[in-house]
């Protein structure tokens, strides 16, 4: 850990830029909580050498219960950090075990507890639905527990067959069955349905929070506000380039060692801006703004897409309320399928341009 922290320091050393203004920060994409204090200390103090951080309203920290702590929170809490995320995923103690997660239900209650106690407010917890044999009641006695607990923002996921994963494996062989998409329609349903019921709205598709307890730095990703990345695999977004870092630990490590960053960049076309754009604020709860799209991009989506627009309507998967084009709650099932019917092809671009 501690050469995975060193080279981690010289990129962002390579990358400062002490005028640049950050607004959020966000540390995740793993396990940044198995960091101890000592080397939390030093990623602060480089990223404050780097970067002007006086702006930064939201700087968030990802957490496992296992890895919570009064300590570990008053520390974080010192350095700036006001939002952490936690992933619980179920209170149910056989999912949890088949799922291989490091914590049990009583784990995860007693982190809720350090953390509701701690200098950190703005609290997020993560849950699964439409798992193996989980019932809609199963999913409600999650949501029960959780709102006992007050937290404001909740991050609700899909289960997914990654490749690889145990859950692929078991697919495969016919171990276990995938819930049905009657099943994952009634739970995504009923999840939305009953955290309305304590307050949470539905602000994109994944996402809920109490009003003012949105994820800041979430929100600054879907509206297509540039972003840097930092760490094996991170991603960055800024002056229509995007560049990811080579994925490898060791080959990460290695390089920066030797004072030399590794990644891959490419430059995005309007046509690759329009449809990132295209993705992202659809899932939003106020939808995609077509008149920003088009001052944007230079792209009328309206225009070029009159029968796609229609198509999707009579499905009831989106309603038009004057320039935004917003899912429905049936069309946030389809929402990556929604979205690709409005996708601009090169051909598209080439056609509409000469």
């Amino acid at each position: 850990m501690n050469d995975f922290v060193d080279a981690l320091l010289v990129e962002i050393k390579l990358r400062a830029n002490t005028k640049l203004q950050i607004h959020t920060v966000y540390f995740g994409g793993g396990t940044p909580s198995l960091l101890s204090l000592e080397q939390l200390d030093k990623i602060f103090a480089a990223l404050n050498t780097s970067f002007n951080l006086n702006n930064a309203v939201e700087i968030g920290f990802e957490l496992n219960p296992e890895n919570v702590s009064a300590n570990y929170l008053r520390h974080l809490s010192m350095h700036g950090v006001n939002r952490v995320s936690m992933g619980v995923q179920t209170f149910n103690a056989k999912a949890l075990e088949w799922m291989n997660r490091s914590h049990n239900a009583q784990q995860a209650k007693q982190a809720i507890e350090v953390l509701k106690a701690s200098p950190i407010k703005n609290v997020s917890c993560d849950l699964i639905y439409a798992l193996p044999n989980q019932s809609v009641a199963h999913l409600g006695d999650d949501i029960t527990t959780l709102m006992q607990f007050e937290i404001p923002h909740i991050s609700s996921y899909l289960l997914t067959a990654e490749e690889q994963t145990l859950y692929a494996k078991q697919l495969k062989a016919e171990t276990i069955v995938e819930a049905n998409e009657d099943t994952v329609e009634k739970q995504f349903f009923f999840l939305a349905e009953r955290l309305a019921t304590f307050g949470l709205e539905q602000y994109e598709i994944s996402n809920f929070a109490k009003p003012g307890w949105e994820s800041k730095h979430n929100s600054n990703y879907w509206q297509g506000v540039p972003y840097l990345g930092f760490g094996p695999a991170a991603h960055s977004f800024c002056d229509m380039q995007r560049e990811w870092n080579i994925a490898n630990n060791a080959q990460y490590i290695k390089s920066l060692v030797a004072g030399k960053r590794l990644f891959d960049a490419e430059r995005l076309t309007k046509v690759d801006r329009y449809n990132e754009l295209v993705f992202t604020q659809l899932r939003l709860k106020n939808g995609l703004d077509m008149q920003q799209l088009k001052i944007i991009s230079g792209f009328d989506l309206k225009l070029l897409f009159q029968k796609e627009l229609m198509r999707n309507k009579d499905k009831g998967f989106i309603d038009l309320l004057k320039e935004n084009l917003v899912l429905t709650q049936k069309g946030k099932l389809f929402a990556d399928a929604v979205a690709s019917d409005f996708f601009l092809s090169n051909d598209d671009y080439n056609r509409h341009t000469t």
